[in-house]
């Protein structure tokens, strides 16, 4: 190897290591930038997620459950009060269908009524009456537990080409529901817990629990 060749070649290895020796110096000051401490007056970094989510409160939520009677709801608004949340109990006035009345309107004479009771009669349908009082020579089909017995006894009278009613008999019942309020996650993790359904909240008559 000559001379000239040899000297390159040692200039050449001179410049590598300057070179490596540099690029260490910048990646080991790097890293000491990022480990110091900004002054206080520098205003940290924050993602975009930190700052949307900063002062936001977690997501509320009423759900009312229906309990049969009011012991029963008392109990369950303990144990949802041990559990974390808020619960209220309520009273609820409700109709509650006991049966369905089916009957002609009133005719325009007791006689008429009487005809009706007899063409009944003739096509099999029995314990029919002619009414008084209110409804005076209205003709009463019967007093049936469940819709489709008197959907039946309609049909057999609209057959007959007369237009009967089916009313409904109602009378007034007391229900309960515990109103569950708290975290939205902490209410519906306590719902599926017990296999409880849940409804939204909606005003009702307090009642004592």
């Amino acid at each position: 190897m000559s001379r000239t060749a040899l000297r390159i070649l040692v200039l050449a290895l001179v410049l590598a290591n300057l070179v490596a020796f540099l690029w260490l110096q910048r990646e080991r000051t790097a890293q000491r930038m990022a480990q110091a401490p900004l002054p206080p007056e520098v205003p940290r970094l924050r993602l975009l997620a930190e700052e949307e989510g900063k002062g936001r409160a977690p997501a509320a939520a009423c759900r009312a459950v229906a309990v049969a009677g009011r012991e029963r709801a008392r109990a369950l608004a303990r144990t949802a009060r041990a559990a974390g949340l808020e619960a209220a109990v309520a009273r609820v006035e409700a109709q509650q269908v006991t049966g369905y009345w089916v009957y002609l309107p009133p005719f325009p004479d007791r006689d008429a009524a009487r005809e009706a009771v007899r063409r009944l009669a003739e096509a099999g349908v029995r314990d029919v009456q002619v009414l008084g009082g209110r409804r005076a020579n209205a003709v009463s089909l019967g007093l049936f537990r469940n819709r489709a017995l008197a959907e039946r006894r309609r049909e057999q009278a609209a057959a007959l080409g007369y237009e009967p009613v089916i009313e409904p008999r109602a009378r007034r019942a007391e229900r309960w529901r515990v109103e569950l309020r708290g975290e939205a996650g902490a209410v519906e993790a306590f719902l599926r817990a017990r296999r409880l359904e849940g409804a939204p909240c909606v005003p009702v008559r307090p009642g004592s629990g």
